[in-house]
């Protein structure tokens, strides 16, 4: 059986074009929930509700008189991606394309 000839160093580059690409699509797609893991296993949370359940769950309230604005914005996505990076796996939707 013949072997294709890989010249020296391409193999490892080319797997990590492959990885880097396929790491891209998942991106791409929309995270619909965050699933449990560990200490948080059986707990599934909706997108929609994750900044609540941060904010709750760190003691965090908004004041009634505060603006969304830019700032309160780039907070909510900051402290959502914080809390979650830990006992959590996001879920995202594929498409079938």
């Amino acid at each position: 059986m013949a072997c294709a000839k890989i010249a020296p160093g391409s193999w490892p580059r080319a797997l990590g074009r492959i990885w880097i690409k396929s790491v891209i699509s998942v991106m791409k797609n929309k995270v619909i929930a965050y699933e449990g893991i560990f200490a948080e296993k059986g707990k599934t949370i909706e997108a929609g509700e994750a900044l609540g359940y941060v904010m709750e769950r760190c003691g965090i309230q908004k004041m009634p008189d505060m603006p969304e604005n830019n700032d309160f914005e780039e907070f909510s996505h900051m402290v959502v991606d914080w809390y979650f990076s830990g006992n959590w796996i996001e879920v995202r939707e594929f498409d079938d394309a």
